[in-house]
């Protein structure tokens, strides 16, 4: 499943990796490592020993660094060599974040209809726009909050 991401997806670009343009098939397989991340993110203290990336071992994670690995290289236009691993924790942390929420942004869109401005390769991995969004859509937060504090209301 993995390779056949990388074929029909991936391949095409940045663009195709916006939770916007992706089936619902990746969508879904991309939100629920999104979900784990964010539900970490806001039960667990962040410490020094453990890496966001451990999140990702498995297939649903698999995916989803395929996607943000691709979008940070064509963001910063890095070599199609490039690891994701040399990126700087902060950059790492941020960028996976900012991809998780917009994530379950798309997912909350297509389950309850509530309408969110989709990004753009350019302010994918823009904190500031998510912060904006959230706070002119008050829906947005309480959704957000119970699908992530562990309340599981809203799952998918």
């Amino acid at each position: 499943m993995l390779s056949d991401f990388m074929d029909h997806v991936v391949a095409r670009g940045a663009e195709a990796l916006l939770p916007h343009n992706l089936s619902d098939t990746w969508l879904e397989l991309i939100y629920r490592a999104s979900a784990r991340f964010l539900r970490h993110l806001a039960q667990a203290p962040r410490t020094e020993e453990a890496s966001p990336l451990d999140l990702f071992e498995d297939l649903d994670g698999s995916i989803f660094l395929a996607a943000i690995t691709e979008i940070l290289q064509s963001r910063y236009d890095y070599p199609a060599y490039f690891q994701i691993e040399a990126l700087p924790e902060e950059v790492l942390f941020e960028s996976i974040a900012c991809y998780a929420m917009y994530a379950a942004l798309e997912d909350i869109f297509r389950k309850h209809g509530l309408v969110y401005p989709h990004p753009d390769a350019d302010t994918l991995l823009e904190p500031q726009v998510l912060r904006e969004i959230e706070s002119e859509t008050p829906r947005l937060s309480q959704l957000l909050h119970e699908i992530f504090s562990g309340s599981g209301e809203g799952e998918s």
